[in-house]
Order: structure tokens, then sequence, then C-alpha cells
């Protein structure tokens, strides 16, 4: 599956080390690229970073989406977990 949605991200900082953070975005998916199985993407979710450096944070995300793929539509509930690097 190919998305494009462009996200709106919050973040709200606790301390030095914790934050967390609200995410939204919406786009459009595809969910094979040789036809035309494509519609509307809508994801929501938010996690918390840890910031093991100024820089660099673990990242807890829990997010649904829902995409629209030619009248039929896939959901999803997703828990991510990754590193975090800002330059």
């Amino acid at each position: 599956m190919c998305m494009l949605d462009p996200q709106v991200t919050y973040n709200a900082s606790y301390d030095d080390k914790l934050s967390s953070f609200d995410n939204l975005g919406i786009g459009c998916a595809k969910y094979d690229l040789g036809n035309g199985n494509g519609g509307f993407l809508f994801r929501i979710g938010g996690g918390v970073k840890y910031f093991l450096t100024r820089n660099v944070a673990l990242i807890k995300l829990i997010r649904y989406q829902r995409a629209d793929l030619d009248n039929s539509y896939l959901d999803e509930i997703n828990l991510n977990f990754g590193i975090s690097v800002a330059f």
C-alpha cells in the first residue's frame, strides 16, 4: 500500500526527558500501484517520546487508520515503537 498524507502533530513537553504527542493525517492511499485501487485515507493517533539525548528519543505510538479503497474499507490499529533522530 502506498499512502500520501500530510500530517499535523501537536507536542506537549512534561520535562527534559518526556513528552507526548497527538497526530492527525488526511490524504490518499493506493493499494495496488498497477491498477485503479485508490481512495481516501484518514489517520489519528498519539504517543510518547522519551529523550535519551537532546536529539535522540525512543517513541511509542498508537494509531488508527482507515482507507477507502474503491468502496471497500481497510481499518487498522497500529502500535509502533521506534527511534527518532532530530538534526
